[in-house]
Protein backbone atom coordinates (compact mmCIF):
# COMPACT_ATOMS: atom_id res chain seq x y z
CA UNK A 1 0.00 0.00 0.00
CA UNK A 2 2.78 2.25 0.84
CA UNK A 3 4.90 2.10 -2.73
CA UNK A 4 1.74 2.69 -4.45
CA UNK A 5 1.64 6.44 -2.82
CA UNK A 6 4.80 7.40 -3.35
CA UNK A 7 3.85 8.10 -7.33
CA UNK A 8 1.94 10.80 -5.32
CA UNK A 9 3.17 14.08 -4.82
CA UNK A 10 3.39 15.13 -1.10
CA UNK A 11 3.23 18.96 -0.71
CA UNK A 12 5.42 20.26 2.32
CA UNK A 13 4.95 24.22 3.67
CA UNK A 14 7.97 25.75 3.98
CA UNK A 15 10.65 24.17 2.33
CA UNK A 16 13.55 26.38 3.62
CA UNK A 17 12.60 26.04 7.63
CA UNK A 18 13.74 23.85 10.04
CA UNK A 19 10.97 21.38 10.19
CA UNK A 20 9.91 21.58 5.99
CA UNK A 21 13.56 21.03 5.59
CA UNK A 22 13.76 18.03 7.33
CA UNK A 23 10.46 16.41 6.20
CA UNK A 24 11.59 17.30 2.37
CA UNK A 25 14.62 15.21 2.97
CA UNK A 26 13.04 12.61 4.68
CA UNK A 27 10.11 12.29 2.12
CA UNK A 28 12.99 12.23 -0.79
CA UNK A 29 15.19 9.14 1.04
CA UNK A 30 11.56 7.31 1.41
CA UNK A 31 11.15 8.17 -2.21
CA UNK A 32 8.26 10.59 -2.61
CA UNK A 33 7.87 12.93 -5.45
CA UNK A 34 8.11 16.25 -3.13
CA UNK A 35 6.79 19.71 -3.90
CA UNK A 36 7.37 22.54 -1.10
CA UNK A 37 7.07 26.33 -1.17
CA UNK A 38 9.25 29.15 -0.27
CA UNK A 39 8.05 33.03 -0.10
CA UNK A 40 10.65 33.37 -2.79
CA UNK A 41 12.02 31.27 -5.29
CA UNK A 42 14.99 33.92 -5.17
CA UNK A 43 16.25 30.88 -2.27
CA UNK A 44 15.59 27.93 -4.22
CA UNK A 45 19.13 27.38 -5.34
CA UNK A 46 20.40 27.59 -2.03
CA UNK A 47 17.54 25.56 -0.33
CA UNK A 48 17.78 22.64 -3.10
CA UNK A 49 21.36 22.87 -2.63
CA UNK A 50 21.63 22.43 1.26
CA UNK A 51 19.03 19.29 0.38
CA UNK A 52 21.43 18.01 -2.18
CA UNK A 53 23.68 17.87 0.49
CA UNK A 54 21.48 15.31 2.03
CA UNK A 55 20.09 13.34 -0.67
CA UNK A 56 19.93 13.72 -4.41
CA UNK A 57 16.08 14.57 -5.08
CA UNK A 58 16.88 13.87 -9.16
CA UNK A 59 13.68 15.39 -10.28
CA UNK A 60 11.52 14.62 -7.54
CA UNK A 61 11.85 17.97 -5.82
CA UNK A 62 10.03 21.13 -7.16
CA UNK A 63 9.37 24.88 -5.93
CA UNK A 64 6.64 26.86 -5.78
CA UNK A 65 6.58 30.48 -4.55
CA UNK A 66 3.51 31.42 -1.82
CA UNK A 67 3.39 32.73 1.31
CA UNK A 68 1.76 31.27 4.43
CA UNK A 69 0.33 35.01 4.95
CA UNK A 70 -1.47 35.38 1.70
CA UNK A 71 -3.68 33.23 -0.65
CA UNK A 72 -1.74 34.05 -4.15
CA UNK A 73 -0.01 30.69 -5.10
CA UNK A 74 -1.02 27.85 -2.73
CA UNK A 75 -4.37 26.70 -5.72
CA UNK A 76 -1.16 26.37 -8.11
CA UNK A 77 1.18 24.53 -5.38
CA UNK A 78 -1.70 22.38 -3.93
CA UNK A 79 -2.90 21.26 -7.24
CA UNK A 80 -3.00 17.49 -7.86
CA UNK A 81 -0.53 16.96 -4.24
CA UNK A 82 -1.56 15.03 -0.77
Amino acid sequence: MYEALKDDVVLVTGGSGYLGGWTVVSLLKQGYRVRTTLRSLEREGQVRADIARQVDPGDRLSFFAADLLADEGWERAARGAR
